[in-house]
């Protein structure tokens, strides 16, 4: 790892997915807001915007990463399958609420009290 210490390209290459990823979760924090308000207030459509961010994030985040640190990884394939079993993971408890709250399960009157 040393070379990648003293070489500025790939220091510049490093900052610039640094800063992308980090807009990136930027983001992302503020759609898991929107998606709690969603949930609070029995708002499907911004539940499932949360759904969309996750898989959003979950596309960009290696396709901005991985050109720059794959010499890190001995096994490239889970760089890129690891975002999306995680995504997965993330996307299903939005999509089954979001089911829930169209199909009258979890409704205002049924849980306020």
């Amino acid at each position: 790892y040393k070379q990648w210490a003293s070489d500025p390209q790939i220091i510049a290459d490093l900052t610039l997915a640094y800063w992308k990823v980090s807009i990136i979760n930027g983001v992302g924090i503020g759609v898991a807001v929107v998606v709690i308000f969603g949930a609070i207030y029995y708002k499907p459509a911004l539940v499932f915007l949360g759904a969309i961010y996750t898989i959003i994030e979950a596309i960009l985040t290696p396709i901005y990463m991985y050109p720059v640190v794959k010499d890190f990884y001995t096994s490239s394939w889970m760089y890129i399958v690891w975002p999306i079993i995680y995504g997965m993971l993330i996307v299903y408890p939005h999509v089954v609420f979001t089911y829930e709250l169209k199909t009258g399960v979890w409704e205002n009157p049924n849980f306020s009290e």
